[in-house]
């Protein structure tokens, strides 16, 4: 083996990490439904003040779940790409690490076909949720903690399931853990 390569049973280790990965994605998706049935249901909310605290508990809780599946996609594809020492198929490292190139590693990685197409009109959506979760996280205005339920809110939901459906077909298409 290798120097510096996961032996067979380590590499096991780090498919169960991203099948947990997986598990995690789903426990964080059904707090997000919660979440959001009682924004939905207008019964559930009284006052206007109550459903945007709501909205800004989705936006953080959104965001947070994205960051925490990115980071564990991260240290996984760190580990796959030492062991199956493939690291001369890793794409060019950009300027600004995005989220098409996470997942483009992550891809390398897991022996995946998945791509993010670089002309997908969702990372522009991806980009305006972290914009909207760092203007309420640190707002400079009081009307920066609010939240338009037609768009902000609804991009959010969308943006999440996107997400979501990536990480999810990106561990579909792996043929690494079959």
């Amino acid at each position: 083996m290798k120097q510096g390569a996961l032996s067979q049973k380590e590499f096991n280790r780090k498919v169960k990490y991203a099948f947990e990965s997986l598990e995690m994605l789903d426990v964080l998706t059904k707090d997000i439904d919660r979440i959001n049935d009682i924004t939905i249901d207008s019964s559930k909310v009284k006052y206007e003040s109550d459903l945007q605290c709501w909205m800004r508990i989705m936006v953080r809780t959104i965001i947070d779940s994205m960051d925490a599946l990115i980071y564990r996609l991260r240290e996984l594809s760190r580990d796959l790409i030492k062991l199956r020492g493939i690291e001369e198929k890793l794409p060019p490292k950009p300027k600004k690490t995005n989220l098409r190139y996470i997942f483009k590693v992550f891809a390398v990685a897991l022996d995946s076909a998945f791509e993010i197409k670089e002309d997908d009109m969702r990372l522009n959506d991806y980009s305006d949720a972290r914009e909207i979760r760092r203007r309420i996280t640190h707002p400079k205005k009081l009307k920066n903690l609010n939240i338009s339920a037609d768009k902000e809110y609804v991009k959010f939901a969308d943006t999440y399931v996107w997400f979501s459906d990536c990480f999810k077909q990106l561990i579909a298409q792996s043929k690494s853990i079959k």
